[in-house]
């Protein structure tokens, strides 16, 4: 079967574009086909403007034919609006951007429309922007500037814009989001606000005006300044003045290193002092001891007091100590201090031991035997890390580490071993 049109002059052929989905067809007996026709008129067709056409079905027993009339009609409208949605934006407090909406007629048909445009900020933000556009066409497009004035005084990091387009016409609308975000204050911003606050608290704002919160600040400076020379005079003051002439010494272990320091009054008031000597570690190699503890000077005047540090028996060669004489005056938090440092010289560990017991005296072989002996420190110094080594026929037996034996002193040295088969030559290293 062929399907064709009928009575469609030249003209109206020019207004008008007809597409059939199907000019042929197989239609079995008794059977059905559905063909879509598709009528189009330009658009410089008036409203109004019809076109009557004749459809004619032909077949191989017969044909028929079906009369159409075509309208152009604003009722046919299918209505339609498109949004170009602008990029997100990143906004200063207290300052406004804008953004650039695009909106576009989409109906089909030759009529234009009307929009009503409405936007809002998610926190209420005042805005600035077109609320109408009249008389756009299909296929035309506008654009709609949409201000956005960020408060100054927020707390707010972002806020979601609304943007909504309604057709007058179609009764039909489109809704798109875009997001601000806010930068907020800096530092210094933020206390230039604190200060603002303050003075509008304080009633500044009404004497001072737009200048309340630079008397502020001109307010502070003064007095941190102020604060600051106190505070300058206060840790500058000395309360007391400490002199020593000699403050390194070097003495031999059996010796006392003496050193005299002035202690003077730095004052106009009479004070009272504590004296106390702090050495640098808690080891037992020294000792140190003050003749004054406690002194009472009058203005500008001073007093000597004796430090002495003296070796004790566990003193080594090449220590050292560093001794802080700490002076405080009686009800003042700051003190005055002065090092002294005391060094050793000649100091010597010299070890020896005298004959060595054997325990059993008779012994025979995988006998265990104890070896005994008395190792001594003659020196005038500590000796440490004393290592005592037995051999057994040139072989290694026994050892004992780690022995410290102060200057003057002794161990009580015993060291058991196994016997071997046959003589037995027994060897002692001190190391």
């Amino acid at each position: 079967m062929i399907l064709l049109t009928s009575g469609f002059s030249e003209e109206e052929k020019e207004a008008w574009d007809i597409e059939i989905s199907s000019e042929s067809v197989s239609i079995s007996k008794g059977g059905k086909k559905t063909v879509n026709v598709i009528v189009t008129s330009d658009n410089l067709a008036a409203d109004g403007a019809k076109l009557e056409v004749t459809f004619v079905a032909i077949g191989s027993t017969g044909k028929d034919t079906f009369d159409a009339v075509v309208e152009v009609s604003e009722d046919a409208v299918e209505y339609e609006i498109g949004i170009v949605t602008p990029s997100d934006k990143t906004i200063r407090h207290g300052e406004n951007d804008t953004y650039h909406f695009k909106i576009k007629n989409k109906n089909t048909g030759i009529w234009s429309d009307d929009y009503q445009i409405e936007a809002s900020s998610e926190h209420g933000w005042n805005l600035s922007y077109k609320k109408i556009v009249k008389n756009l066409y299909p296929n035309n497009e506008s654009e709609i500037e949409v201000t956005i004035y960020v408060p100054k005084n927020t707390n707010v990091t972002s806020d979601k814009l609304t943007f909504t387009v309604t057709s007058e016409n179609g009764d039909i609308s489109k809704t798109v989001n875009v997001t601000t975000t806010i930068i907020g204050p800096n530092l210094l911003e933020n206390l230039y606000g604190f200060f603002e606050s303050a003075a509008e608290s304080l009633g500044l704002d009404g004497v001072f005006g737009s200048y309340a919160p630079h008397f502020m600040v001109a307010m502070l400076f003064i007095i941190v300044f102020f604060i600051i020379i106190i505070m300058i005079f206060l840790l500058t003051t000395k309360f007391a003045k400490i002199t020593c002439l000699e403050r390194i010494k070097e003495i031999f272990p059996n010796e006392v290193a003496s050193f005299e320091m002035i202690i003077k009054n730095h004052t106009r008031k009479t004070r009272s002092y504590e004296i106390t000597a702090l050495i640098n570690s808690e080891s037992p190699k020294w000792t140190t001891s003050l003749d004054l503890e406690k002194i009472t000077l009058e203005p500008d005047k001073s007093k000597p007091v004796v430090l002495m540090v003296k070796p004790t028996d566990l003193v080594k060669p090449d220590d050292w100590a560093e001794i802080n004489i700490v002076v405080n005056a009686e009800g003042k938090k700051k003190s005055e201090k002065i090092a002294a440092m005391t060094m050793i010289k000649g100091a010597k560990a010299e070890l020896s031991f005298g004959s060595v017991f054997h325990w059993p005296k008779a012994f025979k072989e995988e006998d265990r035997v104890t070896s005994s002996f008395k190792l001594e420190n003659k020196g005038n110094a500590s000796a440490s890390n004393v290592s005592v080594v037995l051999y057994v026929n040139n072989e290694e037996k026994n050892k004992v580490e780690d022995i410290i034996i102060p200057a003057g002193g002794y161990a009580d040295i015993k060291i058991p071993w196994i016997a071997v088969k046959g003589k037995n030559e027994i060897e002692i290293v001190v190391r």
